[in-house]
Parts: C-alpha cells; sequence; structure tokens
C-alpha cells in the first residue's frame, strides 16, 4: 500500500525489515525532535536504498534519540525514463551543489565529477555532496540514491561499451536532439565542461573514445544550467 506521500522521509544505512524496531542516528533524531516537531506515535517514512519505502512509527523521541517500528513496506521504483550519469566539471561549490541538488530532483542516475584542464581542483567535498543528494533524493521521493563517483580526470573517464556518450559543444553541427538514437540507449552519459568549456584536444579525446559531440542550442548556457538542461531534454525525448 503507498504511503503518505507528506510523512518526512529519511534514507538511512540500517537495512530495514517490517517489524523490526531500530534506533535512527542523532542527526535524524535532532531533525524530527527540533525541526520537525514530531511527536511519539507519528509515522514517517524510512528508505534503505533497496528500492522501498517503509512506514515506520516513532515509539521514542527525544533531543538526540529517536526509536521506530518499521510497520509496513512498499516496493516502489520512481525512475528517469533513461539512466543518465551527469559527468560535471568541477566548478564553484555553490554550482556544483546546485547541479547535484536539481539533478538529484530531476532523475539523474550518477554523478561524476570531472578534472579538466579549465576546471577548478580545490572542490572535493564529498561528505557534503553526499548530504546534498541524500536531501534533495528525500525531498523528491526518490527510493534510490544517486550514485556519487570519485572526482576523475577526463582523459581517464571510461564508458560502458553499450553507453551512449554526448559532450556539449557549441561548435558541434548537431543539436542534442538529432544526435538521440531513436530505441532507447540502456545508458547516457553527459559531459558538461567548466565555465571556459572542454579544450579541443579534450573534445578530440572524447570523440575518439565513441562521444558524440552536441550543441545544446543557440543560446549559451552556464555550466551549472547546461546540464540540467541536457537532462531535462533527454528524459522528455524518452518519455518521463
Amino acid at each position: 500500500m503507498p504511503v503518505n506521500a507528506e510523512m518526512q522521509r529519511f534514507f538511512i544505512e540500517q537495512h530495514l525489515a517490517v517489524d523490526s524496531e531500530l534506533d535512527l542516528s542523532e542527526g535524524i533524531s535532532r531533525q524530527l525532535s527540533q525541526v520537525l516537531r514530531a511527536r511519539v506515535g507519528e509515522h514517517i517514512v524510512l528508505l534503505d536504498d533497496s528500492g522501498s519505502e517503509y512506514e515506520s512509527e516513532l515509539l521514542q523521541l527525544s533531543g538526540r534519540h529517536a526509536r521506530v517500528r518499521v510497520l509496513s513496506a512498499n516496493a516502489v521504483e520512481r525512475r528517469a525514463p533513461v539512466r543518465l550519469t551527469l559527468c560535471q566539471a568541477l566548478v564553484r561549490p555553490s554550482k556544483l551543489e546546485w547541479v547535484l541538488q536539481k539533478g538529484t530532483e530531476l532523475g539523474v542516475d550518477g554523478f561524476i565529477p570531472l578534472v579538466t584542464e579549465r576546471s577548478l581542483r580545490k572542490n572535493e567535498k564529498q561528505k557534503r555532496w553526499r548530504t546534498i543528494i541524500r536531501e534533495a533524493a528525500e525531498q523528491s521521493g526518490r527510493t534510490r540514491l544517486p550514485q556519487l563517483h570519485a572526482p576523475v580526470a577526463l582523459k581517464d573517464l571510461l564508458f560502458p561499451e553499450t553507453a551512449l556518450v554526448l559532450i556539449a559543444d557549441p561548435e558541434s553541427p548537431l543539436t542534442l536532439k538529432q544526435s538521440l538514437p531513436e530505441v532507447r540507449p540502456s545508458e547516457v552519459y553527459l559531459l558538461i565542461g567548466p565555465e571556459g568549456g572542454f579544450t579541443s584536444a579534450e573534445v578530440f579525446a572524447a570523440e575518439q573514445r565513441s562521444a558524440r559531440r552536441v550543441s545544446l542550442g543557440p543560446l549559451t548556457l552556464r555550466t551549472e544550467t547546461a546540464g540540467l538542461a541536457a537532462a531535462s531534454a533527454l528524459f522528455f525525448h524518452y518519455g518521463s
């Protein structure tokens, strides 16, 4: 039975099972008691990244401690119509965090921070990135967390043989729509450059590894806008 959409949602690290009882983390306990002003007896939704929602009842609640009983499980998959990994060049922290948050809300399956010739190199805050992704997944109703990969140099990035690989290039004669196959690909990797864009050598190297150059339109998009706009277009094209 579907859970109430108005219930607060929390991803936790423990494996969940119906009729079990468990203590929640201090962070979640504080949020429930001090921010949300929840009360004993209220129901919340717990998620363990398995694809199921677990409706749970608050048994105990104090400033730093909360205990719940898992009442029921609802298997549900809320996914975009195509698996998309967004490979975003490292940019200023606020911009990258925006991409992670909004990309998660849109349905992106994975994020790979890219180190490129023109990208910022001192912006690797994976703990904070994971928190942003988790909170966005809770807010948007996802039942699985996007995968966050460690930053990797563009030259070392590897792609599955069956994946469709697209690299944003304003000089491409082909638009995103023109580059998409009629048959839905198994997965898509979308490469977005930093504020100065990819170098011509980087674009050429990506093409040598089967990437298709695509234009995202006649207007110049900010790097934090480009990937999100392309993701939205991809999902719309394949049925979201």
